[in-house]
């Protein structure tokens, strides 16, 4: 039975160091928010093709076109950077940090409406928890690139 404070073997050179668990938590829940986003974006693109295929005036399927080019897009732009920051860039975290705030922002303009459903309160909550664990120390140190100059 091996001692927990017996010395670890040390790491093979050029290894890139262990993720904390908290980078991987939030890898998942920026990839699972990715996926919604993107998912909204893809029922947009149906809407809009359903409101050509009806008829229903350019103006209905230009609207839902916009969404589902955005929806896709910000879904494309956070898979990308939660892939990012599991690979170590430091560059994922202002898209990440941004959809956050974003969605602190709506969340709370739809809690604070009287038909809001009560789901709705887990969108900031969300975001507050995905925005700490982002900027928390362990997920800090990890997501620090150190492939560039020395400064």
């Amino acid at each position: 039975m091996a001692r927990r404070d017996a010395p670890q073997p040390p790491a093979r050179p050029g290894a890139p160091p262990p993720r904390p668990p908290v980078l991987a938590a939030l890898c998942v829940a920026v990839l699972v928010e990715a996926l919604v986003v993107a998912g909204l974006g893809a029922v947009y693109l149906v809407d809009a093709v359903g409101a050509l295929l009806r008829g229903d005036g350019a103006r209905t399927a230009g609207m839902a076109l916009f969404l589902a080019v955005f929806g896709l897009g910000v879904g494309l732009l956070l898979a990308a950077a939660a892939r990012g920051l599991w690979r170590g860039l430091r560059w994922g975290r202002a898209p990440v940090m941004t959809f956050q705030v974003l969605l602190v922002v709506v969340g709370l303009g739809w809690v604070t409406s009287r038909a809001a459903p009560g789901w709705v309160v887990a969108l900031p909550v969300l975001a507050v928890l995905v925005a700490a664990a982002l900027v928390s120390r362990p997920v800090t140190a990890a997501t620090v690139d150190r492939s560039g100059p020395a400064d």
